[in-house]
């Protein structure tokens, strides 16, 4: 099951999604169609992350 926080946010080339349900639809889709990511870093901390793709 995903957790997604109050006030996430996902972003990348095609998307800006501000809203919780949104946001999980699109981690469903992802998941289900075996949509491979290569990242080469990320960054962390008690209220934030980032990553690079």
């Amino acid at each position: 099951m995903l957790a997604i926080t109050d006030g996430a946010t996902f972003e990348d080339s095609a998307f800006h999604l501000t809203e919780r349900g949104s946001i999980l639809e699109a981690w469903r889709f992802i998941c289900a169609h075996k949509i491979y990511v290569k990242f080469d870093s990320f960054t962390v901390n008690n209220s934030t992350g980032r990553r690079h793709w």
